[in-house]
């Protein structure tokens, strides 16, 4: 029996939950790509699914945007998450992620306590290792991670299957119960008792423009002075109406046309080799490809040109492993160019992940860009009927 690796994009509605497994005879490695949405009976019922399955090894968080992370306290009260992997965040990013969730009447008591201790928030609820991505801007080249060990042949894979990740650069701290590594240029390898599996982990993460961000420093600090900096200003928010305006002014100003930080992710085959692929539903429908990658990308900005350029020079070396791409910002057309089809030439479906929405999303232009190239477009909303489920043999 080789790998089989089942990768399923959930009909969630407007927001992001993507999942997957490997699976060799007495070992399954499980992830999960976002877990939130503003349609919560189907996020409900995904979250369900994915519980019901067994533990999960790794939960990979494109950014702390709610739409993107708001099923997370129910998906880790219903099954074990060995590992949480997020993008480094500092006190700024997180004062502007819930100033954008306060512009959508989102910020909940809940959400903020995660914004303010991201740590303690992930170890009271029983995860045993929180994994922080460094994050690169628009003035810094990508720290470009070195591969892993290829797998030596094709050989069968069995027994137990874990997570080893490879960095150049990393720090590691222990608090209590929970692990926290600071990771850049990382990717993760899944391995067995006998060898390295033929597929890895590639997070990217990208934080907004230092100029952008001073700005916004300068306005927090006209309005509230130096507490900003304190653990405890985002709760303090929360019960105070009146900062909890001057906030929404600070961010409606100066960032509301900007993106959050935000967190790529590869999932696929290590070195480029054919693999037979079939729809789940549709188990008589064969096909021999050799892009078995899928490549999601949270809510990243792909049409600012500099941003987009280290977008590529980060994820290079895995292009042509890439067959499923997943549009950023659920399809939105302020967030994608034409160029990233040229650069993924064996991606041959794009993801739009939406739900009832006020915003557009997905946008025309975005669509006919996609099929105009001769791609397939491919919308999953909240209903059933619209979930992309395909497995695939290594």
């Amino acid at each position: 029996m080789k790998t089989v690796a089942t990768l399923v994009q959930h009909p969630v509605g407007q927001g992001g939950m993507m999942s997957g497994r490997l699976k060799v005879p007495g070992g399954v490695y499980r992830w999960i790509y976002d877990c939130g949405s503003d349609q919560r009976t189907s996020l409900d019922r995904e979250i369900a699914v994915v519980s019901s399955q067994g533990p999960v090894d790794c939960l990979f968080i494109s950014h702390l945007d709610n739409d993107h992370v708001e099923g997370v306290d129910r998906l880790l009260s219903t099954t074990t998450v060995g590992e949480v992997v997020i993008p480094y965040l500092d006190n700024v990013d997180k004062i502007v992620a819930a100033a954008h969730a306060m512009t959508t009447s989102s910020a909940t008591g809940n959400y903020l306590t995660l914004l303010s201790d991201v740590e303690g928030w992930f170890r009271q609820r029983g995860v045993e290792r929180l994994i922080v991505i460094g994050s690169g801007d628009d003035s810094a080249d990508p720290s470009v991670p070195e591969p892993p060990l290829a797998p030596v042949d094709d050989g069968i894979r069995e027994g137990p299957l874990v997570g080893k990740w490879f960095s150049p650069h990393q720090s590691i701290t222990n608090k209590s119960s929970m692990t926290t590594r600071h990771l850049n240029g990382a990717s993760q390898a899944v391995s067995s008792r006998n060898g390295l599996l033929n597929w890895i982990f590639s997070p990217y993460a990208h934080r907004p423009s230092p100029i952008q961000k001073g700005l916004f420093k300068k306005a927090l600090y006209a309005e509230f002075g130096s507490s900003y900096h304190s653990s405890k200003f985002l709760l303090g928010v929360l019960e105070d109406r009146s900062r909890r305006h001057k906030l929404r002014s600070c961010y409606e100003e100066i960032w509301s046309n900007h993106n959050l930080v935000s967190m790529s992710l590869y999932a696929g085959p290590l070195t480029k080799r054919a693999s037979e692929r079939f729809d789940v539903r549709s188990p008589y429908s064969f096909s021999r490809l050799e892009a078995a990658g899928w490549l999601l990308t949270g809510d990243m900005h792909l049409n600012v040109n500099r941003r987009r350029e280290r977008f590529f020079s980060f994820y290079e070396w895995l292009a042509p492993n890439v067959g499923v791409f997943s549009l950023p910002h659920h399809g939105s057309d302020l967030n994608f160019d034409a160029s990233v089809i040229s650069k993924f030439p064996n991606a041959y479906k794009y993801i739009a992940a939406y739900g009832r929405n006020c915003y557009g999303h997905p946008g025309p232009i975005t669509k006919r860009m996609v099929t105009g190239a001769g791609r397939h477009f491919v919308p999953v909303t909240e209903s059933p009927r619209t979930e992309l489920r395909w497995e695939y043999s290594l």
